[in-house]
C-alpha cells in the first residue's frame, strides 16, 4: 500500500514510489509540471526480473488530454490509449494487461479544475494483490 498526498498549486510535483514485490525492487518515478503546458511522466519498473516502460504524455491546455502507455511485457507489445474530457466531470480510464496470464487492472478516477483527484491502481500479480492509492488535491 503506497499512499501520496499532494497539493498542486501549479508548481511542480515530484512523486517516487519506491516497492518490494516478491522481493524484487519496483521503482516508479513520477515528474509533473502543471501549469498549462504539456505534463511529461515516465515510469519505469522491473518486473519478474523484465523491464517494463511506460511513458505517459498528456497535454493539459484544453478539456482533451490523450494518454498512452506503451509497455514492452514477455518481448509483445502493449498500447493502451486513453481519450479524457475534462471539463470538472468525473474521468474513468481503465487499462486492462494481461502480463504472464494474469490480469492486471488499473483505474483511475479523476476529478479536475480544483477538486480532489483519486487514482487507484490494482493489480494482481503472482497470485498477490497490490494496491496503489494517490490522493492530490489541485488548487488553483
Amino acid at each position: 500500500m503506497s499512499t501520496i498526498a499532494c497539493n498542486k498549486r501549479g508548481q511542480a510535483v515530484m512523486s517516487t514510489i519506491a516497492c518490494n514485490k516478491q522481493g524484487q525492487k519496483v521503482m516508479s518515478t513520477i515528474a509533473c509540471n502543471k501549469r498549462g503546458q504539456a505534463v511529461m511522466s515516465t515510469i519505469a519498473c522491473n518486473k519478474q526480473g523484465q523491464e517494463v516502460m511506460s511513458t505517459i504524455a498528456c497535454n493539459k491546455q484544453d478539456t482533451e488530454i490523450m494518454s498512452t502507455i506503451a509497455c514492452s511485457k514477455q518481448g509483445q507489445e502493449v498500447m493502451p490509449t486513453i481519450l479524457c474530457n475534462k471539463l470538472g466531470q468525473k474521468v474513468m480510464p481503465t487499462i486492462s494487461c494481461n502480463k504472464q496470464r494474469q490480469e492486471e487492472m488499473s483505474t483511475i478516477a479523476c476529478y479536475k479544475q480544483g477538486q480532489e483527484v483519486i487514482s487507484t491502481i490494482h493489480c494482481k500479480k503472482q497470485e498477490k494483490e497490490v494496491m496503489y492509492t494517490i490522493t492530490c488535491n489541485k488548487q488553483g
